[in-house]
């Protein structure tokens, strides 16, 4: 199964909002357990890479709703998870630089779902090139 394509709350859920923010930000653990689970988070945690393919995973997992009423704080669900993943992340300064990191990712525009096409079509090209030729 491709975690990183999963949905993470099915619009058929019935939940309410503290209810949905808690499923998401577990599944999202979840998929950054099974993801890195040889690698020392600890060292990662100010890496950007990590952080932007964190905040890839739940901006592509989450579909888009007009409605305020299911208005999620995604910066706040990176946070929480990213705490539970990492019990070092203590501290309210290393909090503020993982904010300021995630808000400069977004600014830059580097924060985006990745459609079907694109993820699938990125896959086959690898395969291509490394068993083709």
């Amino acid at each position: 199964m491709n975690t990183e394509k999963a949905l993470l709350v099915k619009p058929s859920q019935n939940l309410d909002f503290e209810q949905r923010k808690a499923c998401i930000k577990a599944q999202l653990i979840e998929i950054l357990k099974e993801k890195y689970k040889y690698h020392d988070l600890n060292v990662l945690r100010l890496d950007i890479g990590f952080l932007k393919h964190v905040c890839n995973i739940l901006e592509t997992g989450i579909k888009k709703t007009n409605s305020k009423k299911y208005k999620l704080d995604k910066k706040q669900i990176v946070l929480e998870a990213l705490e539970v993943m990492i019990p070092t992340l203590t501290s309210p300064e290393m909090k503020a630089i993982i904010s300021k990191n995630i808000e400069s990712l977004h600014d830059e525009g580097l924060i985006k779902a990745v459609s079907d096409f694109e993820y699938y079509g990125t896959k086959a090209v690898k395969f291509m090139g490394k068993y083709m030729f």
